[in-house]
């Protein structure tokens, strides 16, 4: 079982506290972290997680074509990424 922990850069710290609390809940119950590891809410969910075999972490140098390509279609706002 997976969930994505993603936000905004700018989440305001009582925020991400919670976020970080909902992480670690979520690891107790066997949920698996995927998260992009940027500073703000991806890394308050990442700072949650305990086990480093629960969490995935997707830097910007792991993806390829075929992601950037259905990103674009998607992403209301690609521009600004």
């Amino acid at each position: 079982m997976f969930y994505s922990g993603v936000g905004s850069r700018k989440t305001r710290q009582k925020v991400c506290d919670k976020m970080r609390l909902a992480a670690s809940y979520l690891e107790k119950l066997g949920f698996i972290l995927r998260s992009g590891g940027a500073i703000g809410a991806d890394r308050a969910f990442e700072s949650g997680v305990v086990n480093p075999l629960m969490k995935q972490i997707f830097l910007h140098n792991d993806v390829c074509q075929d992601a950037i390509y259905i990103a674009k279609q998607i992403h209301p706002n690609w521009n600004a990424c």
